[in-house]
């Protein structure tokens, strides 16, 4: 899916969350950067056009895009040491990146949740196509009716 789709399903399901958030602004920085870091392994990818206007791309060629860096091995491999030793940042971080790998276990072109297995989970969507625009505009539609009601509390109270 495209970076777009993920960070607008990350603000659903951060709306959802963040009343049981202590330190909401650590969580939600750290969710939204772990809900696009999997893409990293793409040169065509959102994170990785903006780093290489910073420094050139690094060399990731250990996998190709949909590889390692898009399974809950790396993710745990990168949540677990946060666990013992930053424990406020692993859970942002792990749900971020999880949210990104379920999105696109809905694509077409699918992933290895335990890589290096080859099982994949695949959907029907494919990326940028309209069914995954109108996922996106009805995520909006859902997000802009649970920010409503706390706007309208807030000038009530």
């Amino acid at each position: 899916m495209m970076h777009r789709t993920h960070l607008v399903f990350a603000l659903l399901v951060a709306l959802i969350i963040l009343p049981f958030i202590q330190d909401k602004l650590l969580f939600t920085v750290l969710f939204f950067a772990a809900t696009i870091l999997p893409d990293i392994d793409s040169a065509t990818s959102f994170i990785t056009k903006k780093t290489n206007k910073i420094d050139p791309a690094p060399d990731l060629s250990i996998s190709k895009h949909r590889g390692i860096f898009h399974s809950m091995t790396f993710c745990l491999a990168l949540s677990l040491p946060f666990l013992f030793f930053i424990p406020s940042i692993a859970l942002p971080i792990f749900f971020g990146y999880t949210l990104h790998l379920m999105l696109d276990s809905f694509t077409i072109d699918g992933v290895r949740f335990w890589w290096p297995s080859k099982k994949s989970s695949q959907g029907p969507v494919r990326t940028g196509s309209i069914m995954e625009n109108v996922l996106f505009i009805i995520v909006i539609f859902i997000c802009i009716i649970l920010i409503l009601p706390l706007k309208i509390l807030s000038k009530l109270f």
